[in-house]
């Protein structure tokens, strides 16, 4: 990770060298980028100590950590990283290809891997007759499997439905937001016979705009009311 010396170290030498190439016989340029690379050597030096000792210290008493583990498995063994097999991967696949030619590569791993001849054939099944088993499947029973299937997510993120399992998906939500439906009814006639079994029946109000104002002109009339009641207690008060 650069910090902002060594960004600064490198921006220098990269303006220098710009110049160098419009005047190459400058001698005072080339020491002065030599300096710089110098300077930028010694400087990557100290920076890259600081970080190990920064990531060591991070690491001590943290050990019950899956990112402590998994630096320690790296600085044993840094060739069974992903990064190291993708890398060994490349460069056999790119000898080979060099050596014997794509065509001749990819017949070989068509061959081992991906084998197009046939197989050899089934024998036919020879036990009792089984109806329940020989009878073709039935719609409820593919909707049963899709309810117990693992929907599992691609590598990209979205999670991707067919069609039979989006109408089942759907025919779910719809009896789900029915049931809710169904227990808020179930609730508010709840409510409305406890109240009558109380004695306190009361009818739905709806408020609309009209009844907000007006609620709202009674509320101020009434401050209104109190102010003018407490300025005459007040004058009372005085001529007494």
């Amino acid at each position: 990770m650069l910090d902002s010396r060594l960004n600064h170290l490198i921006e220098a030498r990269n303006s220098l060298r710009r110049h160098w190439k419009r005047q190459r016989h400058n001698r005072k340029l080339r020491k002065r980028i030599a300096q710089l690379n110098g300077d930028i050597e010694h400087h990557s030096a100290v920076l890259c100590r600081q970080q190990w000792h920064a990531v060591c210290q991070e690491a001590d008493g943290q050990l019950h950590k899956d990112k402590t583990w998994r630096l320690l498995h790296h600085l044993l063994n840094d060739q069974t990283s992903k990064g190291a097999q993708h890398y060994m991967l490349n460069k056999t696949i790119h000898k080979a290809v060099k050596e014997m030619g794509e065509a001749e590569v990819q017949r070989r791993l068509d061959a081992k891997y991906l084998p197009v001849t046939p197989t050899d054939p089934l024998p036919s099944y020879e036990g009792a007759t089984n109806e329940r088993l020989g009878a073709d499947i039935e719609e409820w029973e593919v909707d049963a499997g899709f309810v117990l299937v693992d929907f599992r997510d691609d590598d990209d993120g979205v999670r991707e439905l067919d069609g039979p399992t989006e109408d089942l998906r759907g025919r779910e939500a719809k009896d789900g937001k029915a049931e809710k439906t169904r227990k808020r009814r179930n609730r508010k006639e709840k409510r409305n016979h406890d109240e009558q079994d109380g004695g306190e029946e009361r009818e739905p109000k709806k408020r609309t705009v009209a009844g907000k104002n007006e609620d709202d002109k009674d509320d101020a009339n009434a401050r209104e009311a109190d102010r003018e009641s407490d300025d005459t207690d007040q004058n009372n008060y005085k001529d007494t």
